[in-house]
């Protein structure tokens, strides 16, 4: 299996080629946030909480779907990611529609 080397936060890991950001920064024991990212049953980067920012790329991305590079540089806790993720959320809530009882996420969401 071919593996790539990627930096989160600094720390260097190497995951098969063709992984995510999300699962690069997991494999490195770093936590990003996720709302929509349910794997293998929804991974489509909408609620876009798991923002960040990487060499490579322009602007932020997604991390639950963009896909790692060879030698790509992540950070997940900047305050450049930390306004975009404050902002999302703020949108989120003023259109939540609080029906968290009946949602497919309760009692497993992290909003």
């Amino acid at each position: 299996m071919e593996m790539v080397n990627v930096k989160v936060n600094g720390i260097a890991v190497s995951v098969p080629k063709g992984s995510t950001i999300l699962e690069a920064a997991r494999a490195a024991g770093v936590e990003i946030p996720t709302l929509c990212f349910m794997k293998e049953k929804n991974e489509i980067g909408a609620c876009r909480i798991c923002i960040v920012e990487a060499t490579q790329t322009r602007g932020l991305v997604t991390a639950c779907v963009y896909p790692v590079a060879e030698g790509m540089e992540i950070q997940t806790n900047t305050a450049k990611v930390q306004k975009a993720r404050k902002t999302t959320l703020e949108l989120i809530l003023s259109t939540h529609d609080k029906q968290c009882l009946s949602c497919p996420r309760s009692t497993n969401c992290e909003l």
